[in-house]
């Protein structure tokens, strides 16, 4: 995976269905990349709705909360969920979690995988 440029971008409103862990914040690096993990275990549950023109298309997203304030900066336990950015009518499977996200500035790296 190759990380390219980090971009503030003004988003419109979106949803993102993923998988939600929570922990201290200084603990992040021990509990965020095995969210990854399973997610991607499971992302094919989510493939049939994340297509454009036919094509399988992936807009990961990572996202941070406070545990005591939506959307804030981690303080000391934050939420973390690992997800994509879905159509806002798709149904929640059973086990995802569902965030509403709204119309803010958000940072972006654009992600290249390689084999």
């Amino acid at each position: 995976m190759e990380f390219d440029e980090v971009k503030r971008v003004h988003y419109p409103a979106f949803t993102v269905i993923g998988k939600l862990g929570e922990g201290l914040a200084e603990d992040g690096p021990s509990w965020v990349p095995p969210l990854w993990q399973l997610a991607n275990e499971h992302f094919e549950e989510l493939a049939s709705v994340v297509k454009e023109d036919g094509v399988p298309t992936f807009h990961l997203w990572g996202l941070m909360s406070d545990q005591s304030s939506w959307l804030a900066p981690w303080q000391e336990v934050g939420q973390y969920l690992a997800g994509l950015e879905v159509p806002g009518d798709t149904p929640t499977p059973e086990g995802w979690i569902r965030w509403e996200m709204p119309s803010m500035e958000y940072l972006t790296v654009k992600l290249t995988l390689t084999n």
